[in-house]
């Protein structure tokens, strides 16, 4: 499922997506994940989530920890964690191009019904003679 959180970024939905799911995968608190999954039902909006308690509860000391590993880094690495980052977008809007030209290439369905299935159904049907 593809949900929209970050208006109209196919790429950044498609990342941010998956970011989700992998924290819903990975969530310790049944309230955390079936608020993520509320998230990618399109029941709930990331920011309400964000503002949860539960959410706060998981998120804060990663966010921490998060913080002093990026200040720890030397400017190289940062620059590598960019680049791979940009690279991982760059993927992503590689997808979704190959989805896209897919789904041109998929044949049309056939749009109209063919009635002469039936008609052997409504050969047998008296009352219409």
């Amino acid at each position: 499922m593809q949900i929209d959180v970050a208006g109209s970024d196919a790429v950044r939905n498609r990342r941010l997506t998956r970011t989700i799911q992998a924290a819903r995968d990975r969530a310790r608190d049944p309230e955390l994940a079936q608020l993520l999954d509320d998230v990618l039902a399109g029941k709930r909006q990331l920011r309400d989530v964000a503002r949860s308690e539960a959410f706060g509860r998981a998120v804060g000391p990663a966010l921490d920890e998060a913080a002093d590993a990026y200040r720890s880094l030397t400017d190289e690495q940062r620059e590598q964690a960019m680049a791979m980052a940009e690279e991982q977008e760059r993927a992503i809007a590689g997808e979704l191009r190959a989805e896209r030209e897919a789904a041109r290439q998929k044949p049309p369905g056939r749009g109209v019904p063919d009635w002469d299935e039936d008609d052997d159904y409504f050969d047998d049907i008296r009352f219409l003679r």
